[in-house]
């Protein structure tokens, strides 16, 4: 029996646990506060629409959060181990999908410890309540089951509806590459994918119409809240620099940045229909969202450290060439998992908004 492959795959579990647990008593951020509001004043009565404006829909999914939030003693501690688990399934799909691109369990390995640990970054996770380290396990997956082959289109449809759960707006996966299962597997497969991923969203829309979320005073709300976030994107447009931001995204944490050079060798070699239509619709994605705040972009440094793990592979390049994603598989062994804050303490800054 091949151990390799297990060893990895505990390591890095382990490894996602470890580099999570400082989160665990961060103190709370008004993303946090907000989210777990009504969590917290239940036992008084509190109830979503009539007490407070609905947020993260669907809303089946908050009243999910506010059981296993439960009672005030040990609720926030319980939601931040839900973020764990899920940044852990994260850190797994990302290396399933690095397996099926390359066959290569060091590449994979790579690749997912980088996610691992740069998925947790503290610019990326302020403010620390965020549905995209809810998401990012499902589209990892997804792509991984699409680069499988033609049999695995149902589960695939799946993982993309799934995804849309913790956010809406990544429905654009399962629409841009509903057609694309067409053109590659054929009709069948395009309608089974389709249905699959449409049959996901359409229970979850069945739910909140069910559970009285769908009335006029919900859709009066929700539409309320998109207005919100519509003003603050302009608000902080006065305010900061989008491209600033990067720059200082892509300063505090170049090493896997790096992983850009092997994914655009890796489409140029390999023509791979799956990984260059993911790539372009999470960057739509995040431009749609006008990336407002920094952990819009969690999801790309799932991308990017899927490409260091394309690059340490040797289908790609092989031997000794792939320098830049070989120093990126060991670099965050010294770069220090917290920035260092200007007087050179470790200083995570948890309660920094974007």
């Amino acid at each position: 029996m091949d151990l390799l492959t297990p060893t990895f795959l505990i390591i890095i579990s382990l490894s996602a646990i470890l580099f999570r647990r400082p989160f665990q008593d961060f103190p709370l951020d008004d993303d946090f506060a907000i989210y777990t509001y009504r969590a917290r004043f239940a036992s008084q009565g509190f109830q979503w629409k009539k007490d407070l404006q609905i947020i993260g829909i669907p809303m089946w999914k908050m009243l999910l959060l506010d059981k296993l939030y439960g009672s005030r003693e040990g609720g926030i501690q319980r939601i931040r181990h839900l973020q764990t688990a899920f940044h852990l399934a994260g850190s797994l799909a990302i290396y399933g999908a690095l397996w099926n691109f390359t066959h290569n369990p060091i590449a994979s390995f790579i690749g997912s410890l980088l996610y691992s640990f740069y998925g947790t970054s503290p610019d990326l996770t302020a403010g620390s309540f965020n549905f995209e380290q809810f998401y990012i396990p499902f589209i990892f997956s997804g792509l991984a089951l699409l680069q499988a082959g033609p049999e695995w289109v149902i589960p695939a449809g799946f993982c993309f509806g799934l995804a849309t759960i913790p956010k809406y707006t990544t429905a654009l996966f399962a629409g841009a590459l509903a057609p694309l299962v067409w053109v590659e597997f054929g009709g069948l497969a395009s309608t089974q994918f389709a249905l699959a991923s449409a049959g996901v969203m359409a229970f979850s829309n069945l739910a909140e119409w069910k559970m009285g979320f769908w009335d006029a005073q919900s859709r009066k709300q929700m539409k309320t809240r998109m207005a919100t976030t519509l003003r603050l994107t302009r608000t902080k447009n006065m305010h900061f620099s989008v491209l600033f931001e990067i720059g200082q995204l892509f300063k505090q944490a170049l090493p896997v940045w790096l992983g850009l050079i092997p994914l655009a060798t890796y489409f140029m070699q390999n023509q791979n229909i799956w990984l260059l239509a993911f790539s372009l619709i999470l960057f739509s994605m995040i431009i749609f969202q006008r990336a407002f705040s920094r952990y819009h972009y969690l999801p790309l440094f799932g991308l990017l450290s899927l490409g260091c793990g394309l690059g340490s592979g040797a289908n790609i390049c092989g031997g000794d060439s792939c320098r830049f994603c070989r120093f990126a598989g060991v670099e965050f062994k010294i770069h220090g998992f917290l920035l260092p804050s200007p007087d050179g303490t470790r200083n995570p800054d948890p309660l920094r908004k974007i």
